[in-house]
């Protein structure tokens, strides 16, 4: 039970794994000022009409295996394609656990991926390198599309679970993160074996 990659559409959820609740476009970054992107579809005028905006366009530059998104700033790692090996960081298949001890962020995703990434010379020369809030990994989405649904970010994208830093605030057994097939919010057990991807605040 531990991959619970295979979920229903819709609801999140492998026992008390993942449970499907939120889907978004334009939202507050949580503090940060700054206004995340769309939802990948253009706003006509029909839209606002009716008091519709999608928010702006998704956007970004690539750069050294990076890609920054021009709304929020924020720098994102690329995924390199399936088929990759484990033993490069960046291989999308790789798999991460949150928690070994069941809440304390003492598993793979820290001490394995964020450690590699942020151990000198460090990843794209930057080693401030962590694990996105459940908004900012949201922001990514791009809700015009599916399976994966961000098929607009640079890279590869498992159309599975990412993991998020955020736990759960009556669990903190379990910690947020978004299913890249058709772009829901859900929670997992940190135990639980997902994907990542890292960021970093280029601002």
């Amino acid at each position: 039970m531990r991959n619970c990659r295979n979920l229903l559409v819709g609801l999140l959820s492998c026992v008390v794994g993942l449970v499907g609740v939120l889907r978004v476009g334009r939202a507050d970054n949580g503090g940060s000022g700054s206004i995340l992107p769309g939802d990948g579809y253009p706003t006509t005028p029909a839209d606002l009409a009716v008091g519709i905006d999608h928010g702006p366009a998704l956007r970004y530059n690539r750069r050294h295996g990076t890609f920054t998104d021009q709304n929020t700033g924020l720098q994102w790692e690329k995924k390199t394609p399936t088929g990759c090996l484990s033993t490069d960081v960046h291989c999308v298949d790789n798999l991460y656990t949150w928690s070994n001890t069941g809440m304390a962020p003492d598993g793979t995703l820290f001490t394995s991926f964020l450690k590699t990434l942020n151990t000198p010379p460090c990843f794209a020369n930057h080693c401030d390198w962590r694990i996105p809030t459940v908004k900012e990994l949201q922001s990514i989405v791009d809700y015009s599309k599916s399976n994966p649904a961000p098929t607009s970010v640079p890279g590869a994208t498992a159309a599975s679970n990412y993991w998020s830093s955020t736990s759960v605030a009556p669990f903190p057994d379990r910690a947020w993160g978004i299913l890249f097939d058709f772009g829901f919010v859900g929670y997992g057990l940190k135990s639980f074996d997902f994907y990542a991807r890292a960021v970093r605040s280029a601002q």
